[in-house]
């Protein structure tokens, strides 16, 4: 019997689920592993490892998936990689139910074997087994270390004979497993430590580890029996919002846990209690792949005043696709980002303007090139859009590669790109559909899209 594990997109997770030590376990229990090439590099694991133990390199994760019984992943596959899945196989990882429902079902349908590990239960038996604890108790270090490493003031109190500077206050929101690592973690490291967490039994365990527990006046305990926070009234919330406005005035880092099990994050710190903050103050979201505790939240990244943010909307309708791309600036756009712009509604504006059936696709490409260059920037992806129907990128591809014409009733999108590595990124697509005469323009009318939004900060 084959366990397998393919590369995981690096992009959204750095984790592996079979290091060496752990392939060693699957070979002594008589099971082959094979695994992608370069598994496991980035995090200093060598191939020579695991060729040593008997492990088998895959070049192509297709054959890898078709080859295994059982596949082992920190999450779930890549919607090209989870298509290949059948019958009889046996899934584990991280799968995220709640989130991926819709693609779970199609799983179930095909007969596919699924273990969700983070729905083990917590009972003695499976404690071995409890991924959400480990994986927390590191997340809520690791959030402090990657905070603190932003903040650019010193963490402990500093005496020095030119004056004293005042240790740094952190307030973690949320004392669960993530957020006591993160009090504990904080609290070595000098920092004034609060928390607050709408179960008051966690009153005690913050206080057991050197950091001060905010809470509402008249607060109930909203604790479920297996120990996981329950949604909170509209009182609560209100009460808690309040004395969050007023903590945060004074606050330097603000790392925030909460989460409720099968349900978006709460929302905790909105738009107006952010401008009421210190500068140079940070801001550490865990929440974030949930939907995040903080107005702005975003996967991976960090957002900052005037920072450019890609909004894209994906649509499935009777099988059909949808693809509509915006762009937002966080406070007011500066004249560099309204430049650039500019530069991209004008290249789309020419494209639309020789767009009808029979133009050459290679034209359309080149008109949008030229625009671009005219103004000042080069295009980022070499193609302007792509065909959307039954999938969300299929022919016609708009690029100079592509040597036939668009024909009536085809739908493609147009979506300028232009990206500074590091820095920003503009991003405008619309889906259209090629007329008799002319086009019509599937999408922007209902969204406009002429000028960049702006999200209050």
């Amino acid at each position: 019997m084959i366990v397998g594990s393919v590369s995981e997109n690096k992009n959204l997770e750095k984790r592996i689920s079979i290091t060496p030590d752990i392939a060693k376990k699957y070979i002594n229990l008589g099971f082959e592993v094979q695994l992608s090439e370069n598994y496991g590099k980035h995090l200093g694991f060598k191939e020579k490892e695991y060729n040593e133990l008997g492990v088998k390199f895959i070049s192509d994760d297709k054959k890898l998936i078709e080859n295994a019984d059982i596949i082992i992943q920190m999450s779930l596959l890549d919607e090209d990689k989870t298509s290949l899945l059948k019958s009889n196989q046996t899934f584990i990882g991280v799968l995220n139910p709640y989130e991926n429902k819709n693609k779970l079902d199609e799983l179930v349908k095909k007969k596919v074997n699924l273990f969700s590990l983070e729905l083990l239960p917590r009972i003695t038996r499976a404690q071995s087994m409890d991924i959400l604890s480990s994986q927390a108790n590191l997340a809520g270090y690791k959030a402090v270390v990657e905070s603190f490493s932003t903040f650019e003031k010193a963490i402990p109190m500093m005496m020095t004979a030119a004056g004293t500077i005042p240790a740094a206050k952190v307030l973690v929101v949320g004392a669960g497993v993530a957020g006591l690592q993160a009090i504990a973690t904080a609290k070595r490291m000098g920092a004034i430590v609060f928390a607050t967490d709408v179960r008051m039994a966690s009153k005690e365990q913050v206080e057991s580890l050197g950091g001060k527990f905010l809470t509402v006046e008249g607060a109930e305990n909203l604790e479920t029996e297996a120990g996981y926070a329950k949604e909170a009234s509209e009182e609560f919330k209100k009460k808690q919002e309040e004395l969050l406005s007023e903590t945060l005035k004074k606050i330097d880092i603000v790392i925030c846990t909460a989460l409720i099990p099968g349900k978006k994050a709460p929302l905790i710190i909105k738009k107006y209690m952010l401008e009421n903050m210190q500068p140079g103050s940070v801001i550490y979201d865990l929440a974030a792949v949930q939907g995040g505790n903080v107005a702005f939240s975003e996967i991976d990244k960090i957002i900052e005043k005037n920072d450019v943010l890609r909004i894209e909307v994906l649509g499935d309708h009777n099988n059909y696709r949808s693809n509509v791309t915006r762009t937002a600036v966080v406070g007011k756009p500066t004249q560099e980002q309204k430049d650039i712009w500019a530069v991209l509604i004008e290249a789309k504006s020419k494209c639309e303007s020789i767009l009808r059936p029979g133009i050459q696709v290679p034209d359309l490409y080149q008109t949008y090139v030229n625009a671009c260059r005219s103004g000042g920037i080069e295009p980022t992806l070499k193609f302007l859009g792509h065909g959307i129907g039954l999938t969300i990128h299929e022919e016609p591809y708009i690029t100079d590669t592509r040597k036939y014409p668009l024909g009536p009733n085809m739908t493609h999108t147009m979506e300028p790109l232009f990206m500074i590595p590091g820095k920003m990124g503009f991003h405008v697509e619309d889906m259209y559909r090629i007329t008799d005469s002319g086009f019509s323009r599937i999408t922007g009318e209902l969204l406009p899209n002429h000028d960049l939004i702006e999200i209050e900060f």
